[in-house]
C-alpha cells in the first residue's frame, strides 16, 4: 500500500535531540519534549440519546465523559470533554 502521508514533527526544525545532549548551565525552569504522534478526531452527539451512547461505548471501549474538564479512556482511545455535546478523541495514528 502506498504511503499517503508521512508524519513529520512540528518540532523537527529545532533539532531537540542535539539540544538534549547539550549540558545546561543552571536550571532553565522550562523543559520541552515531544510526545508520540496521535490521531485527533472531533466527535459530536447527544449523550442523552441511548443509541448514541451505546454505539460510542461499543466502538471506543469507554463511556464519554459528561462533566466539564473530564477525560475518559480505554486501552487505545482518550476522550476529552469539550462541551455538552462535543469531545476530542485521541488515538494512535
Amino acid at each position: 500500500m502506498a504511503e499517503l502521508y508521512r508524519y513529520r514533527s512540528a518540532l523537527a526544525k529545532f533539532a531537540l535531540a542535539a539540544l538534549e545532549a547539550t549540558p545546561l548551565r543552571g536550571d532553565p525552569g522550562v523543559y520541552m519534549r515531544e510526545g508520540a504522534a496521535q490521531a485527533q478526531m472531533n466527535l459530536r452527539g447527544s449523550p442523552s440519546d441511548p443509541r448514541f451512547s451505546r454505539a460510542v461505548e461499543r466502538v471506543l471501549g469507554c463511556n464519554l465523559p459528561t462533566e466539564a474538564n473530564t477525560v475518559a479512556q480505554s486501552e487505545t482511545v482518550r476522550a476529552m470533554w469539550l462541551g455538552p455535546d462535543e469531545w476530542l478523541l485521541l488515538a494512535p495514528p
